[in-house]
């Protein structure tokens, strides 16, 4: 699935980058966000064994502009309570698999998206409603790591800990599929008993998969 859409992605890259310099990213940011796709496709293999892109709409959130990566972090654009009085723009945070997740890497990369965001789309910071963050202050995470069960778990101290620690929990909703293909690469139909358990995190998520405990995932609010 998706080769057609690996070609299209391929041949459009040029037109990304051009959109990347008006907003004011260097070329290896901008190559950070196009090698996205690569590793997309790495992730594919991994759990069905067989060239393709089962992410699509995440690509789509790549090619459109609208995603940057910023230090250890991931940012996108979007509007957050649509169709009420309350409905603004907001920064959503994403955490790609690229290595530890530190409180002081995630400290810059939020520092960064800041100063980012909020300079080179300040159009964003008007008309907003009535008691808002200014716009570049508000972030939203909706991710199997916003759980309290990480903190309870691991310690606020921990690196896991620290950043579920960090967000205001705005609602949850129960996804073990998720906890499933980011702590193990795995897609349905998978043996919840068989998943490895070499580390604590694995240990955790494989134990509440299999004796029915499930894993939420949260939607978390940040302002700063």
């Amino acid at each position: 699935m998706g080769l057609i859409a690996i070609l299209a992605l391929m041949v459009s890259t040029s037109t990304v980058r051009a959109w990347h310099r008006e907003r004011g990213l260097s070329a290896e940011q901008s190559w950070q966000v196009l090698a996205d796709l690569g590793q997309q496709m790495r992730i594919h293999r991994r759990s069905s064994g067989r060239l393709g892109l089962h992410q699509l709409p995440w690509m789509a959130l790549n090619w459109r502009g609208r995603l940057v990566h910023l230090g250890r972090l991931q940012f996108d654009l979007h509007r957050a309570d649509r169709g009420t009085a309350q409905e603004r723009w907001v920064i959503g945070t994403h955490i790609p698999a690229t290595g530890p997740l530190t409180p002081a890497a995630v400290d810059d990369s939020l520092a960064r998206a800041t100063a980012y965001f909020s300079t080179r789309y300040a159009d964003l910071d008007t008309d907003r409603p009535q008691g808002a963050p200014p716009f570049g202050h508000e972030f939203h995470c909706d991710s199997w790591l916003i759980n309290p069960l990480l903190t309870e778990e691991f310690g606020a101290g921990s690196n896991l800990g620290s950043f579920a620690q960090r967000w205001e929990l705005l609602h949850h909703d129960r996804s073990d599929d998720s906890a499933a293909f980011f702590v193990f690469g795995e897609r349905p139909p998978y043996d919840a008993a068989s998943l490895p358990r070499g580390t604590r995190l694995e240990r955790l998520v494989a134990d509440r998969l299999a004796d029915g405990r499930g894993w939420e995932v949260g939607l978390g609010r940040l302002v700063r």
